[in-house]
């Protein structure tokens, strides 16, 4: 931006486009987006983990993680950090990480990473397609995310799981896809509500410009 001295400051604060690939990649955007990548997995384990044990299968965290608390974690990543693939790489970290825990599949389960990329992935073009309506962008994005969610985890559990297993992991997937419509648009209300508090801090000023 070509900074005018005649400009008005207010009116360039909200003349900011919300979702861009205009803005360049810094050490502190990749700094964050990590940061954001491991506090998604350190809630979705702690989350995860008593889910698990109650349902007895290790992939029993989707019902908590991805119905409701990663659309609001992604939702809010991405207004806070407009620039595409900000959310695939937090996504990828996450996927990384989750390989030591049970969240989305037992630990060691290499799909995890792909699945994780995909659910990235989807929420980048989401996120970038509906640029000029963010919030309608941040509650739609957890719904078709959990699509892509749900082909990749079918096809995998399926394949490298034992039938028992993956019998009762697709009962899971039939509750979770039943509450991520209500849920999954309560999140990205509920990370767009989050951003809209937080976003005149000078951290979240200086990641957008």
């Amino acid at each position: 931006m070509v900074y005018n001295p005649s400009t008005n400051v207010s009116k360039v604060r909200y003349s900011l486009k919300p979702y861009t690939s205009k803005l360049n990649w810094t050490v502190e955007r990749f700094s964050v987006s990590a940061a954001f990548g491991a506090l998604a997995t350190v809630v979705a384990f702690t989350i995860a983990v008593p889910l698990s044990l109650a349902t007895g299968l290790p992939a029993g965290g989707i019902l908590g993680t991805t119905t409701f608390v990663m659309p609001m974690i992604f939702s809010l990543f991405a207004l806070i950090l407009p620039l595409f693939p900000s959310c695939t790489i937090i996504s990828f970290v996450q996927g990384v990480l989750m390989l030591f825990t049970p969240a989305l599949g037992p630990p060691g389960f290499l799909p995890k990473v792909v699945i994780n990329i995909g659910y990235g992935i989807t929420y980048d073009l989401i996120m970038f397609s509906l640029r000029k309506h963010e919030l309608i962008a941040s509650m739609l994005s957890g719904l078709i995310a959990f699509a892509i969610i749900l082909l990749h985890m079918n096809f995998w559990f399926s394949l490298m799981l034992p039938v028992p297993v993956a019998t009762k992991f697709a009962e899971i997937l039939v509750t979770a896809s039943i509450l991520t419509v209500p849920l999954s648009p309560l999140g990205g209300l509920t990370g767009w509500i989050i951003f809209s508090k937080i976003k005149e801090r000078s951290l979240i000023k200086r990641l957008r410009t």
